[in-house]
């Protein structure tokens, strides 16, 4: 009997531990508004949001406490950190949510472009670390879009 409740409890927990977790990269989409120009030399405030793209209900555990924000150059000629959104180490989640279908998690960040990029065209670059807990790996879910930077 004993050698039964073994192999049962067993199997139970090696099924648990292959429980299929949902890819994040592919349910989860980070949304942003067009920004167009950025005045070099000022203060910008970027807002996105997290939004769940599948079919199903998604439990998401964001690992930081803001999206990461930076430009990149042509011809990677700079990389210029915006906002850089740390990892939290005291709690499991910065933000923990259970998301519908069409459901999102807005965020503002907040920085600073350096007056000493040059003026032309740039690439912002946005990014958040997630998982579904729990403990599942933590994916970083990415977007990017054309930006003008405009000399003031």
């Amino acid at each position: 009997m004993r050698k039964s409740t073994v192999g049962v409890i067993a199997a139970l927990a090696l099924a648990c531990a292959h429980v299929s977790q949902p890819d994040l990269s592919k349910t989860l989409q980070l949304m942003h508004a067009p920004l167009g120009a950025l005045t070099i030399g000022t203060q910008v405030e970027i807002a996105s949001s997290l939004r769940n793209v599948s079919g199903g209900e998604i439990e998401v555990c964001t690992q930081e406490p803001v999206v990461s924000a930076w430009l990149e150059g042509t011809d990677h000629a700079f990389k210029w950190p915006i906002v850089l959104g740390g990892a939290i180490l005291d709690s499991e989640c910065a933000t923990r949510k259970t998301l519908l279908p069409g459901d999102e998690i807005t965020y503002v960040s907040r920085g600073g472009i350096s007056r000493e990029l040059p003026a032309g065209a740039a690439t912002l670059h946005l990014s958040i670390g997630v998982s579904s807990p729990p403990r599942s790996p933590t994916v970083r879910i990415r977007s990017e879009q054309s930006v003008t930077l405009a000399a003031r």
